[in-house]
This record gives C-alpha cells, sequence and structure tokens, in this order.
C-alpha cells in the first residue's frame, strides 16, 4: 500500500511512507509486522517514522507499518538499541514485559530477555520515562533503570560500555556469574549450557570478540575459571 519496504545490501530493513499514508492505512489498526532475529544473528531496522533500530540475537520487535496514531509504540522482547526520530507530537514507547519506556527522540539500550527475568534499560542521550506496574521515574544519560517481575523499579548508573558492548561486536563481562555469562554466550553461538549447581556462583570477568569462535571463547573462560571445565559436547556445553 502505502509503505515500501527496501532491504539493503548489508541486511537492513528499511520502512518508507508516502504522504497519502493516512488515507490509505487505518488510523485504528494499522498492519504490525513482526521481526525475529535468530540465536547467532542481528540486525539493523528503519521504522517508518525514520527511528533506527539495532536488534541483538534472539529478539522479537513488533512494530506497525506505520505510526499513524497519536503515539508510536513498538513491543520487545529481547534487546535492542534505539535511536528514536525526534517527534514531540508523537512520544515513542517501548514496551517489554509490562515495562513502557517513553520518549520523543534520544538514544537509549533496552535488555528484556524473559530469561533474565528483568528489563534492563540504559540511557545513552536525551531523556526517558520508564513506567513499571504503577510506579514511573524518569532517567538522565549516564543512568539505567531496571524493573523486575517483582515490581520493582530502581534507578542507577549505567555502565555505557557494558550496555553498547554487543552492538559493537563483543561481549564484556565484569564480575558476572558463569550463568548469566553463559545465557548472552548461548544466544549468540545458538548452543544449549548445562552448569552443575556447585560451579553456578563463580565470578568472572573479560572481553571477547563475537568474531571469536565458541571454542577460542571456552578455552580462554577456561583459564579465568579454573579449575571449573568447559566441555563442548555438539550442540550442548557443560559446565563442571
Amino acid at each position: 500500500g502505502a509503505v515500501e519496504i527496501r532491504k539493503l545490501g548489508d541486511g537492513q530493513l528499511i520502512y518508507d511512507v508516502s504522504k497519502t499514508v493516512d488515507s490509505e492505512i487505518s488510523r485504528e489498526n494499522p498492519p504490525l509486522n513482526i521481526l525475529h532475529v535468530p540465536n547467532g544473528k542481528q540486525f539493523q531496522l528503519t521504522l517508518p517514522d525514520g527511528t533506527r533500530v539495532w536488534v541483538n540475537a534472539a529478539t522479537t520487535l513488533t512494530y506497525p507499518v506505520a505510526f499513524t496514531g497519536s503515539e508510536r509504540e513498538v513491543v520487545l522482547n529481547g534487546e535492542a538499541y534505539f535511536e528514536v526520530a525526534k517527534d514531540k507530537a508523537k512520544p515513542f514507547k517501548v514496551m517489554a514485559h509490562g515495562t513502557e519506556i517513553a520518549v520523543t527522540g534520544t538514544h537509549f539500550n533496552v535488555s528484556a530477555y524473559t530469561s533474565d527475568g528483568l528489563v534492563r534499560t540504559t540511557l545513552l542521550e536525551g531523556g526517558i520515562d520508564i513506567t513499571h506496574q504503577g510506579k514511573t521515574l524518569s532517567l538522565t544519560p549516564g543512568y539505567e533503570a531496571v524493573s523486575s517481575v517483582d515490581g520493582k523499579l530502581i534507578r542507577q548508573p549505567g555502565n555505557l560500555e557494558m550496555a553498547m558492548a554487543w552492538k559493537n561486536g563483543y561481549f564484556l563481562f565484569e564480575d558476572m556469574d558463569i550463568v548469566s555469562i553463559m545465557r548472552s554466550v548461548a544466544r549468540w553461538y545458538d548452543i544449549k549450557v548445562v552448569v552443575d549447581k556447585e560451579v553456578a556462583t563463580k565470578k568472572l570477568g573479560g572481553t571477547f570478540p563475537y568474531s571469536a569462535s565458541l571454542e577460542d571463547l571456552l578455552s580462554d573462560l577456561g583459564v579465568l575459571a579454573q579449575p571449573i571445565v568447559f566441555e563442548k559436547e555438539g550442540k550442548e556445553v557443560h559446565i563442571r
């Protein structure tokens, strides 16, 4: 209809909306598109309003083919970095597991994987309002909001380098337990991880490029985590 979808050679989707979109697309119920990025992949998307979105592995983003109403709303399950096109008349909202992130134009990262049990929103530029189970707080650049399934919503200084590591092509772990580290590793390398209970609390740190092989990453982790052993068996990694 009034929307042209273009796929660029470097793996991006761009939605171009014609000036007659209001007459050709229902204002009440514009068609929705769902973008799913599987394990081991990343993708870049330009929404109909010009907002740019970088989408991490194992992530689903749901959005209308055109923003025809009074606000711009998308639904996120996973992780994405947003550079929102400025439009004060139409707030941009990200809905993620009961948490609402509202902005008019800004740069921020949202990590909302179901397996993590929380939504972490880190602000790099501009300002955003976070609402979760009736509680609302505002963020300024350099801070993050963490909301959890038990209703908690807190504001704290953010680790911008860690929040942006995935977009910049590397893992960054700082004093993280094995289980948390291997969640990210499993999403990128599309593997299943089995962790013995007695090693689940071991804390590690380090930086690893996404371009490294799984074997190289496990080898480096093995050196850091001695006497813990990482054993790869097909599509499974056992940590003993």
